[in-house]
């Protein structure tokens, strides 16, 4: 199965071929209907082969949405329901779910509304819950691990695909349980009486609290009110031994055995003290189980399954970063996109992967013009080579005077003039 891209006027495609003439019963049903939640498709001939094309215009890859942000828990559900709303409908023409391809590139997504667009390959055979399996694998690489819900979702979900004979249904049955024990948990927080908890905020906030540190780990340590409470109740011993002592003993007592009941006094203190300092050392870092339970750091790896290399994509800030440090500061190794209109701003080009476009969220420059597309075009770094790859954009990106093909990736260097839709500019 070969698979490439095409751009015609203002529709772009994925192609897949080379296909033989004789397409079959499923062929001819997706080129005669249109499919909720299937990417459109047409068949074209080349040299007395058949050539499927999937309208993927306007969209964007899920791989590429999840690039440089993690997936959130409203999402993977939606995407879940999605995806088996797709089948059903699917069911109606008897087409089955062999032909569907999983992979992150080749689910496009409306960047904006988060809807799927799945590509049905006819005559393909795969197997369905096993590529879905892969799919929650990387979901559950891209949550935040952090965020106690998306962990425990996305763990279980993709512990479920991988027991004999699942079927989705039974995906979406555990998405429905985890959310009624979020709601149970919701109801019976605001059940408790406003007075009780009152009384638990309070004795949370003065006994205990989480600190976070530099890197963002969330400590449980002891707060400052604490250590006060700790101190004035061991003053209030020491007060309190000379008191007994003077009531059955007499004065006459403590005053013979003063060394003796100081010792017991400054004991008390420094005892005291010493546990107070000692609930207050640094704490490990917060984290949750897979029934809702704390457990410790090293109770399970923070990378439930390593990222392959070619899934390793640094974090935006951590490109700034290392900028940074190479420039040491100036700008000198900086590029940018050079306005040719005195009415064009220059784009400085600041960290890699940078990406222009006018969705507001997701591009790292916003390009405001209605003939830009929302993930209009990135530029990338390798060592000392520069790119740009067009990100299936609707009115295309010229470079050196030539119009790239959807998601096609070109050298540039210092000089050549690139245009974004219809905004000119000059690679510095």
């Amino acid at each position: 199965m070969e698979i490439s891209y095409v751009r015609e006027m203002r529709k772009n495609y994925l192609t897949v071929g080379e296909m033989r003439e004789n397409q079959g019963y499923e062929a001819h049903m997706l080129a005669a209907n249109r499919i909720q939640g299937l990417l459109g498709m047409k068949v074209r001939y080349r040299d007395g082969n058949a050539l499927y094309y999937y309208d993927i215009t306007s969209r964007q890859p899920l791989g590429r949405l999840l690039e440089n942000r993690q997936v959130m828990v409203e999402e993977i559900c939606s995407l879940l329901r999605q995806i088996y709303s797709t089948l059903r409908r699917m069911e109606e023409f008897f087409l089955g779910d062999g032909g569907i391809l999983l992979e992150p590139e080749y689910i496009y997504m409306e960047p904006e509304a988060f809807q799927a667009g799945l590509c049905f390959v006819p005559g393909l055979e795969k197997n369905f819950p096993e590529e879905l399996s892969h799919l929650l694998q990387y979901l559950l690489r891209h949550v935040d691990h952090r965020d106690r819900k998306a962990v425990i979702l996305a763990y279980s979900l993709y512990q479920e695909s991988l027991k004999e004979n699942y079927c989705l249904e039974d995906l979406l049955h555990l998405m429905e349980r985890e959310e009624k024990k979020e709601t149970d948990g919701a109801k019976e927080e605001r059940d408790i009486p406003a007075e009780e908890k009152e009384q638990t905020e309070e004795e949370q906030e003065n006994w205990m609290d989480y600190k976070e540190t530099e890197n963002g780990e969330q400590i449980l340590r002891p707060s400052g009110s604490s250590l006060w409470k700790s101190i004035i109740c061991a003053v209030a011993v020491m007060l309190l031994i000379p008191g007994i002592l003077w009531v059955f003993r007499g004065k006459g007592f403590i005053l013979e055995h003063i060394k003796w009941v100081g010792t017991a006094q400054a004991g008390v203190l420094f005892f005291t003290i010493l546990a107070a300092v000692w609930k207050r050392r640094p704490g490990k870092k917060r984290d949750f189980g897979k029934d809702g339970s704390v457990y410790e750091e090293t109770d399970i790896p923070e990378e439930p399954f390593p990222e392959r290399e070619e899934e390793k994509k640094p974090q935006k800030n951590e490109e700034i970063f290392r900028t940074v440090l190479l420039n040491d500061g100036s700008e000198q190794n900086m590029h940018r996109l050079e306005g040719i209109s005195p009415e064009t701003e220059d784009i400085v080009i600041s960290y890699y992967p940078f990406v222009i476009g006018k969705h507001r969220e997701l591009a790292d420059y916003v390009l405001d013009r209605d003939t830009v597309s929302r993930l209009h075009l990135r530029c990338d770094r390798e060592g000392d080579t520069y790119t740009v790859t067009d990100l299936n954009s609707t009115n295309g990106t010229m470079v050196r005077g030539v119009l790239l093909d959807a998601n096609e990736t070109v050298e540039i260097k210092s000089g050549d003039p690139i245009v974004i839709a219809d905004v000119a500019y000059v690679w510095r």
